[in-house]
């Protein structure tokens, strides 16, 4: 591809005025001097400024998901009612085979509700695909455990499944507002990621997911122990149903104080070992050299 400044130079002039490192075929030449200069097609200059441009995109990119999600939706009524658009039936042999192999091999998804104050997971679902019905069904069974005088925070991503009409409807009855994590505010959702990473790493990947019924007895097992019997760091050494319920506020106290006298006693039974006791055994007898 060269320059249209090139192309333009060798009609008018030819190719005696180019510099010698610029070796072009007799026959592009030719054709250049046949047909003639090209019209060039320039980009035109903005007339906004870059925050302009930069609030342009960022208000396409809302229309963007906003079509998106009311395709998602009329794909879902569309199954809802039974409604296909393609009545042929699947092809036999290999075919189907791959088909239905890829059917029973799609992957579930995991979807929760984390009280961000506690760490304890509120609801939680595993549904065969992304739907909003299934974030709608989440938050309603959330929403069922939150007791708060003023109108709870849902910090959620900006997916699909969060931002649609039918989740706009569940957080108006359910008196819940949303905010779009990285995008309403500058962090992200890192509570329930931070879940999702200790689930799938501490848990899930070492066990067999052949199925989504032993996923979802999986995914309760650990919940449940997440909920009741998991002391979690951030609360020295309280569960996160503990926080929730403020059933033992003064837990760390006990704790504190069992460390600082467990961490005496210790100090004390070093001191007053000797030796001998120290290493565990009894000192054994000097070894006496046999004479010559």
């Amino acid at each position: 591809m060269y320059d249209h400044r090139i192309r333009n130079q060798v009609v008018k002039t030819g190719t005696r005025c180019l510099p010698k490192h610029i070796r072009i075929p007799r026959s592009t030449v030719s054709t250049w001097r046949r047909r003639g200069s090209r019209p060039v097609v320039t980009i035109e200059q903005p007339d906004q400024d870059r925050q302009q441009l930069l609030d342009t995109i960022t208000r396409l990119e809302r229309q963007k998901r906003v079509l998106a999600a009311v395709v998602r939706i009329l794909l879902s009524l569309l199954r809802a009612f039974g409604i296909s658009l393609a009545g042929e039936r699947l092809p036999e042999g290999d075919a189907k085979a791959g088909i239905l192999r890829a059917i029973a091999t799609s992957k579930p998804y995991i979807h929760a509700v984390i009280d961000n104050y506690s760490r304890k997971i509120l609801a939680w679902m595993v549904a065969p695909r992304l739907e909003p019905t299934g974030t709608c069904q989440l938050l309603f069974a959330a929403s069922k455990h939150i007791v708060c005088a003023g109108q709870p925070l849902v910090y959620v991503d900006s997916g699909i499944e969060n931002v649609n009409s039918a989740v706009d409807a569940v957080l108006f009855t359910a008196c819940l507002n949303r905010v779009l994590a990285q995008v309403d505010v500058g962090f992200s959702n890192s509570m329930i990621e931070a879940f999702w990473r200790s689930m799938k790493h501490q848990w899930l990947f070492l066990n067999s997911l052949d199925s989504i019924e032993r996923l979802r007895v999986l995914i309760q097992f650990f919940v449940e122990q997440h909920n009741t019997k998991m002391p979690h760091p951030a609360f020295s050494g309280q569960t996160p149903d503990e926080m929730y319920f403020g059933t033992a506020v003064d837990l760390p106290t006990k704790l504190a104080a069992a460390r600082s006298n467990a961490r005496a006693e210790r100090l004390a039974a070093n001191w007053a070992m000797t030796c001998n006791q120290c290493s565990g055994q009894q000192a054994s007898p000097p070894v006496v050299p046999n004479p010559p």
